[in-house]
């Protein structure tokens, strides 16, 4: 014979009680700062405009200042300073690069001329 079937019963968890007041409580909070903030902006008055064409010394006027005005300083930029730096380097360069490359040549010019007159020499040994 089949067994009957078994019917659900919700919980009756004290956490859902505690849940439904909670959500009302708020509910109710919110409900009521609402009806607090439409009463606010409802009774709003703004304040009137001051009588400035009356009365000439309440009427705001700026004051000169009594500092000087401001001189415009030539800028000097960081860029043109490392040019100047840069073109003196690299003339100091082609000085060195130059007085070396002299330097070669008069030896090599020694040398030859010395290479030279050694043959003069080993020749007038020979000949004579």
């Amino acid at each position: 014979e089949p067994r009957p079937l078994t019917e659900t019963k919700p919980f009756n968890l004290k956490s859902d009680v505690r849940h439904e007041v909670f959500q009302s409580q708020f509910q109710d909070k919110v409900s009521q700062e609402h009806e607090e903030e439409a009463g606010r902006f409802s009774s709003f008055h703004a304040r009137k405009a001051p009588r400035t064409t009356s009365d000439r010394k309440s009427v705001f006027a700026p004051q000169r200042s009594s500092q000087p005005l401001t001189e415009v300083q030539n800028v000097e930029f960081n860029v043109d300073r490392r040019m100047k730096q840069r073109a003196e380097f690299d003339s100091r360069v082609a000085e060195k690069r130059a007085s070396l490359d002299a330097r070669r040549r008069d030896e090599e010019e020694r040398r030859h001329e010395e290479e030279e007159e050694e043959t003069r020499e080993l020749r007038k040994r020979l000949v004579i």
